[in-house]
């Protein structure tokens, strides 16, 4: 590392923590639209750079974050961000099974996870906690990278793994792909799934291994919930795509897919560190939580090499404000994702008027772009997002 990419990265490090202090000198509340969301930028570059600078940048990232935590240590008392009812409150609540949301100030357990979920994204550690997709995954995608591959080849190397082919069924059938009748083997599906259809059954069936979790009952309920919402958000973002966006639709699936996996990611190192799943949450617990869980999502699809707009688009969601400039495949991400939360939580009677809560998030206008989605989602019986939990 030069010296004078240290010099950068140092002065990038003390704008950090300049607007920290900035923070916790004003009135919080006055600069959550304005400050903030620069802020969380500003952390999110500031571990990007990091990791292409190498340890001795990571040293230097990692220093920066204690001493930021720590200013914000002392804001937090006083912290009263306006998210009461929101979608993204609700939502994140009921995922990590929270009784509801608190003004308090973060407790020491609060605080702790978050610095072992800071440190695992810092040192690039993140993947350690994920299982590994199977190896069939990668075979069945080099098959269809053949643009006249054989239909008996692709069959032949599923059987290969019954497990996995089981799942795959499962997925295909599963409403995402709107089959007109259930497929009972794998010939029957490959007439109507075309090739990027396929692909797409084949990713996400390998990435429900990824959201494997506990197998006790806050396990399964955890990971039901998580792969529901990401059926959901990936209809959504398909649905967008194909509707006043030009969009891959594929990509726009496993984008809305893709963008739970730091969700799961992140109760295992809650459950890692003993920490009390339940209760009430504090709100600034909840909201840098929403931010790392996309930052693990983003980092997980960082090292499986997705799409680059796929991983853009998530990394995105770590830095929303009012301001903030989103891609084309963000903009979809961010407004798939409202959607389909809040259809999920409506659908279990948690909110109620889910386009009322949404229109508040994204504006009347943003809405009327949603329309489609909402429609296409309540066409859908509710059971058949559990196909695969």
């Amino acid at each position: 590392m030069s010296a004078e990419s240290t010099a950068l990265y140092k002065q990038m490090s003390s704008s950090v923590i300049l607007h920290t202090r900035d923070l916790v000198q004003s009135k919080y509340s006055q600069l959550t639209d304005k400050i903030l969301p620069a802020f969380n930028k500003e952390i999110v570059n500031l571990y990007s750079t990091g990791v292409e600078l190498g340890n001795e940048g990571l040293k230097i990232t990692k220093s920066t974050l204690s001493h930021t935590l720590d200013l914000a240590m002392d804001l937090l008392p006083e912290a009263k961000p306006d998210f009461e009812g929101t979608v993204d409150d609700a939502w994140i609540a009921y995922a990590f099974g929270a009784t509801g949301i608190t003004d308090s100030k973060i407790s020491k357990p609060e605080y702790d996870v978050l610095s072992k979920m800071e440190f695992a994204i810092m040192n690039n550690t993140v993947i350690k906690d994920v299982p590994q997709i199977p190896e069939i995954a990668p075979k069945l995608l080099s098959v269809l990278k053949n643009d006249a591959y054989p239909w008996s080849e692709f069959s032949i190397t599923l059987c290969e793994n019954e497990k996995f082919q089981q799942r795959f069924l499962s997925v295909a059938n599963s409403p995402a792909f709107g089959l007109l009748a259930k497929a009972s083997s794998i010939e029957q599906l490959l007439l109507p799934l075309g090739k990027n259809e396929l692909k797409q059954v084949v990713l996400i069936t390998a990435i429900t291994y990824v959201m494997e979790f506990d197998k006790d009952q806050f396990g399964k309920q955890s990971r039901t919930k998580a792969i529901e919402t990401a059926f959901k958000t990936a209809i959504a973002c398909k649905t967008l795509a194909s509707d006043g966006f030009d969009i891959d639709e594929t990509n726009a699936f496993i984008t809305g897919f893709a963008n739970y996996i730091g969700t799961v990611t992140a109760l295992r190192v809650m459950r890692k560190v003993d920490f009390e799943l339940g209760g009430a949450y504090s709100r600034p617990f909840v909201k840098r939580l929403q931010q790392l869980v996309a930052l693990m999502s983003y980092q997980i699809t960082l090292h499986w090499k997705l799409p680059k707009e796929t991983r853009v688009a998530i990394k995105e969601q770590a830095t929303l404000g009012e301001n903030a400039k989103l891609s084309p495949l963000g903009e979809i991400l961010y407004l798939a994702t409202r959607v389909a939360m809040a259809h999920y939580l409506s659908t279990n009677k948690l909110i109620k008027d889910s386009k009322g809560k949404v229109m508040e998030m994204v504006g009347l206008d943003r809405l009327t772009v949603c329309e489609t989605s909402f429609e296409t989602l309540n066409s859908i019986p509710c059971y058949q997002y559990s196909m695969v939990s």
